[in-house]
């Protein structure tokens, strides 16, 4: 650990690879180095501080607007102190003596690969469920230009292909997991693939609760009305969300009879 810490300090630093003779070079002959490198330091360890913190306000301020958005009542401290004093506590577990082997097996089962999956299944109901070409006239009506074909291409196509790759390569190439070669035993598989299906559960879970709650009268017009956008979708404004709603009629009217390949190249194309 401390060998990687301190290559990386080297690569971050620029040690030993001439920039910091190269930038010295530019100083005046009596300049105040020292005051420099202090500066410096502070600054460097205070970016690190805030990166850190701006991370987990990030992640605590997406969960404290999940919860209030359900609970209204709850005041945003609350919600906030009780989400600090609950992930102090699991974080207790991490500063143990086998606390960066619990770390490992979490991160790798828990954080990296469900946010793989969900990140594929997102981009595919994104870009052919919802649509690339309504995501690209939503952003055309937000801004009032419209996307490029790259953007279009990347979001139908090369990205969602290029992660579905990754995670086929991922899993026909899978290892146990080890740390310091040492591999996890059996109980510690059963408990991080249970942490995996855990979070890769949810979609279709909320799936199968959300064709129940849709409107239909069978269970296939059940499922079709919840991949669609509710009737409050659209802008805020009144004003604005009439004149979105005529679009997108007027748009589905259009399409009405363009087929699967129809559909495939406007989705691509537009």
């Amino acid at each position: 650990v401390w060998y990687a810490a301190v290559t990386q300090c080297f690569y971050s630093l620029s040690v030993c690879f001439g920039n910091i003779i190269m930038y010295s070079s530019y100083n005046k002959f009596g300049h105040n180095v020292h005051r420099d490198a202090t500066i410096f330091s502070v600054l460097f360890f205070l970016m690190l501080f805030v990166l850190g913190i701006g991370s987990n306000i990030a992640m605590t301020s997406c969960t404290v607007t999940a919860i209030r958005d359900n609970f209204p009542k709850v005041k945003q401290w609350q919600c906030a102190l009780g989400i600090a004093i609950f992930s102090f506590c699991i974080g207790l577990a991490y500063v143990t003596p086998g606390g960066q082997f619990i770390l490992t097996l979490v991160d790798y089962f828990g954080a990296s690969m469900i946010a793989l999956v969900l990140g594929i299944a997102e981009l595919y109901v994104l870009g052919w469920v919802y649509g690339v070409d309504r995501l690209c006239r939503d952003a055309e009506f937000m801004m009032g230009r419209k996307v490029g074909p790259y953007w279009r291409w990347c979001w139908a196509v090369v990205t969602p292909l290029i992660m579905t790759a990754i995670l086929v390569y991922f899993l026909s190439t899978y290892t146990p997991l080890t740390y310091n070669k040492v591999t996890y035993p059996n109980w510690a598989y059963a408990i991080g693939w249970t942490i995996t299906c855990f979070g890769v559960l949810q979609l279709p879970i909320w799936v199968v609760v959300g064709a129940i709650r849709a409107p239909g009268s069978s269970w296939s017009e059940k499922l079709r009305n919840a991949f669609k956008p509710k009737h409050d979708w659209g802008p805020r404004d009144p004003l604005l969300r009439e004149q979105y709603n005529k679009e997108i009629a007027n748009e589905a009217i259009a399409n009405e009879n363009l087929g699967c390949w129809g559909f495939i190249k406007k989705n691509i194309l537009g």
